[in-house]
């Protein structure tokens, strides 16, 4: 908590954003199954480099790309951020991988761990400390997950790699001494030269699904 006003007057502007983001990204699964016969890889790929060009045009808009730039002149914050890239590209294609193949209450498991391995994070790498009620909270949600990993009749090994790579990404960009926008902005330029290679790539061979003027892999 603080108790600086500028602070507490900006508090439901992130309550407000953070709504909107998770309810938008609940809705996204419909969005993956419309593309549903693109490869979780290949979409991915394209993720990451249109990314990548839309928060090239956002940075210039908001007069930060000196400042983006320079920071390529830090080579550990450089290389913590080509990690972090490669954890959430994982993260994504896992994910969208779990909408392909209609395993979606894998995928909605491995996101409830995900803060459960954030704490644990927290308290083991970070030092925090956990109140008795919260703990007794921690338990209640680690025997939920338990339970319902029972529930599936095999092991769930979607759920665990869903959580990890989200939370050591959470972890290593709370390390990272940068913008959030910045962040994401420096790991896809990061990735930018190996996406844009694969899709030039797949579009010199033609197996790729776009540019694909027979719309086969479209619903």
């Amino acid at each position: 908590m603080t108790d600086d006003p500028q602070h507490a007057k900006d508090d439901p502007i992130g309550i407000f954003y953070a709504g909107f983001a998770y309810a938008f990204w609940g809705v996204m699964p419909l969005y993956w199954r419309m593309l549903g016969k693109v490869p979780p890889f290949e979409l991915t790929v394209h993720r990451i480099f249109w990314c990548a060009l839309f928060v090239a045009i956002v940075a210039i808009a908001r007069r930060r790309l000196p400042h983006i730039l320079a920071l390529f002149r830090q080579p550990r914050l450089i290389g913590t951020l080509a990690l972090t890239g490669v954890l959430i590209s994982i993260n994504w294609t896992i994910y969208i991988y779990c909408i392909a193949t209609h395993q979606l209450v894998e995928a909605s498991l491995g996101y409830y761990i995900n803060p459960l391995i954030s704490i644990g994070l927290g308290v083991l790498l970070l030092g925090e400390q956990i109140s008795r009620l919260r703990l007794a909270a921690i338990a209640l949600a680690t025997t939920a997950v338990v339970f319902q990993a029972f529930e599936l009749g095999h092991f769930p090994w979607i759920a665990p790699c869903l959580a990890l790579s989200f939370g050591f990404y959470g972890y290593f960009r709370k390390l990272t001494p940068v913008d959030s926008l910045d962040g994401l902005t420096i790991e896809t330029w990061i990735l930018f030269p190996l996406t844009s290679g694969l899709i030039l790539f797949w579009g010199l061979h033609g197996t790729g699904a776009f540019p694909n003027p027979s719309g086969d892999y479209i619903l």
